[in-house]
């Protein structure tokens, strides 16, 4: 299957398939023969191997969930001249380098692209920074002028961070990148120090995170988090596959809140229970831990998307590390609704131990298990929390970011029920 009307769809080098423009801007995908013959391992549990194209609303569901989202897509866009409802060319374009190991690209280019070189940007990213500071809707990845999509609606750069400098890929380059740099946002004060803090709190929790630390560009702080879906080769970068829960359930990421269709707790149990998953006994805990853990700290924007499996070649599926752990309820002009209900509530204030039965039941777990791994979060996050602050503020400096998160957390930990391990 080949043609200017075709994009080739790889993993790790290999043509796992092919895209083809539908009907809106749309996308249809269809398993390449080789594929199948050979590895006959899906993308996506939504897209299972099978010889048939899948439909529009599947094939889309699944890959516009590799697009940004909100003002950094429109950004992206506006300086690409396309069409918002475009995704086939907009995958064309930006698909080189997405989240997971998959790359996009067209069917008939030139091998000579597929090179992995990279441009050294450090001595531009101060100015990149001090022009981004004020503008909610920017787009870094614009400024850069490389050609990449990441999900989420953050402003943030897919980079290489290399002996303290930042590179980012060529124009035309397949290279992989291994780190994700967010700068500070001005409509939300301190929002790379509350990410960073709730990111190390959920590690004193027990919860998986992948490293993450705040560093100093001249005037400017920036937010930096390894990807977890690269791993270092050598002297190569390895792309590893991941879906999220919105592709896991062919949900497109205009849906990802559960009022408007998208996943719930009782959807994101039946994905933790699939076969495949089987290799990871320990998902289905792990990611309820993690849902307490979003409780306690008044982070109301865990929806579907910040929620990943790891597909690993020949061995089966698992539970991504945790990310975008956020206090949002530090920011009361956000809404202080949860992405997800709890049980049948939405609402912090109102979520009492009927929801928490219903959650058991959501995630099929007895509660008096749910009661148990609650005490474990509540037990290794209450110690840490004062002392974590403390250390916040010594190494990064005094914000009241940290006196609100920890005042929120507390209340948190009040309102989870308590049971004696």
């Amino acid at each position: 299957m080949s043609g200017k009307k075709i994009l080739a769809v790889q993993w790790d080098g290999e043509t796992v398939g092919y895209l083809s423009p539908h009907r809106r801007g749309n996308v249809a995908f269809a398993y390449a023969p080789e594929w199948l013959e050979k590895r006959n391992q899906p993308i996506s549990l939504s897209l299972p191997c099978s010889e048939e194209r899948f439909s529009a609303q599947k094939s889309t569901a699944f890959f516009d969930n590799l697009l940004p989202e909100e003002g950094v897509y429109k950004n992206l866009c506006r300086e690409a001249r396309l069409d918002e409802a475009d995704i086939y060319n907009f995958l064309r374009l930006f698909g080189k380098e997405c989240a997971g190991a998959l790359t996009v690209f067209e069917a008939d280019a030139s091998l000579s692209v597929r090179s992995a070189t990279y441009r050294d940007i450090t001595g531009e990213l101060e100015e990149l920074l001090e022009k981004h500071q004020g503008v909610p809707q920017g787009s870094l990845i614009a400024e850069t002028g490389v050609r990449m999509s990441i999900a989420g609606a953050q402003n943030k750069l897919p980079v290489v961070l290399e002996n303290g400098r930042f590179l980012v890929p060529e124009d035309g380059s397949l290279a992989p990148t291994t780190a994700i740099l967010k700068s500070a946002a001005s409509r939300f004060p301190d929002l790379h120090r509350n990410e960073l803090f709730c990111m190390e709190l959920a590690r004193e929790a027990g919860l998986p995170t992948p490293p993450a630390e705040i560093v100093r560009i001249g005037n400017y702080q920036a937010y930096v988090i390894m990807r977890y879906d690269r791993r270092r080769e050598g002297g190569n970068i390895a792309r590893i596959h991941q879906e999220d829960f919105c592709q896991a359930m062919s949900v497109s990421r205009l849906h990802k809140y559960e009022e408007n269709g998208g996943p719930g707790f009782a959807a994101c149990g039946k994905v933790l229970l699939h076969p495949f998953l089987s290799g990871d006994p320990t998902a289905r805990e792990t990611f309820i831990k993690c849902a307490v853990f979003n409780y306690i700290i008044g982070n109301c924007d865990a929806h579907g998307k910040n929620f990943s499996l790891l597909y690993h070649r020949g061995s089966g599926i698992s539970l991504a590390p945790f990310y975008d752990l956020v206090s949002t309820m530090v920011y009361p002009e956000l809404a202080q609704k949860f992405a997800m209900a709890v049980g049948r509530t939405y609402r912090f204030d109102r979520v009492a131990e009927h929801s928490w039965k219903q959650f058991a039941v959501d995630m099929n777990i007895r509660f008096e298990r749910l009661r148990l791994l609650m005490e474990e979060v509540r037990v290794a996050v209450t110690p840490a929390l004062d002392s974590l602050a403390a250390k916040h503020e010594r190494q990064y400096g005094a914000s009241p970011i940290y006196e609100s998160i920890v005042r929120i957390t507390k209340d948190g930990l009040k309102r989870v029920p308590h049971q004696a391990i």
